[in-house]
């Protein structure tokens, strides 16, 4: 969706790799401890959503990408932080109307902003984020039209085969129900369904359920 030649929507994938940051001497003595007993790490928020974190580390080198689904506004924000344990060490701030509009990939050495918003002198980060739409991603849903689908991308696992999915339109459906609910061949009872495959069953792997009820029995209505 487009307004004139502005995008509304961050729709997508965003990847952004974090490579290191330079080293950084806090001025008191206070910080100073707190640094050398805390490992420093980078969170990555959008309109204040934690969305991603690196792993902490002392000698601030993470090489580190990070795939973050995105469906935001033009006008959200994605921010980029540095901290330890006890302390926010600087933030960088990307609108996402300039990467919708401006530059899909930006890639560099940047210096940290401190509380008080102006560029820290000693104190940088090297990262790379690159914004790719939805609409040039065909994992997002075009393969699904035709045979050659091998899954999801950077899924963690694979596309297995023989499988399926049954639709229920509730848990127990009595014949009475109003109004009908029409389903290929007829309206299916979960609870009977899973009743059955576990009656018939020659492995069982694992299940888990509770009840608020512990009279209640499995096939309904019975």
């Amino acid at each position: 969706m487009e307004g004139g030649n502005h995008k509304k929507f961050l729709h997508g994938t965003l990847e952004v790799t974090i490579f290191h940051a330079t080293p950084y001497t806090p001025s008191f003595l206070s910080d100073c401890l707190c640094f050398w007993e805390n490992p420093a790490y980078i969170t990555i928020k959008i309109d204040n959503k934690k969305v991603a974190e690196t792993s902490h580390e002392f000698n601030r080198v993470w090489n580190q990408t990070f795939q973050i689904l995105c469906a935001h506004r033009s006008d959200s924000s994605i921010t980029i932080t540095m901290k330890t344990k006890c302390s926010c060490l600087g933030k960088i701030h990307i609108p996402a109307h300039r990467i919708l509009n401006e530059a899909s990939l930006i890639d560099g050495f940047f210096p940290l902003l401190t509380e008080k918003g102006k560029p820290h002198p000693n104190l940088k980060l090297r990262f790379i984020l690159w914004f790719k739409p939805a609409e040039s991603e065909p994992s997002w849903g075009r393969v699904l039209s035709h045979g050659d689908y091998q899954g999801m991308k950077n899924s963690t696992f694979p596309q297995r085969s023989n499988c399926r999915v049954t639709l229920y339109q509730d848990a127990h459906h009595h014949w009475t129900f109003h109004p009908p609910v029409y389903l290929q061949g007829r309206p299916r009872k979960l609870w009977e369904d899973v009743y059955k495959a576990i009656d018939g069953a020659k492995y069982l792997i694992y299940i888990a359920g509770w009840s608020f009820n512990p009279k209640m029995v499995l096939v309904s209505g019975s």
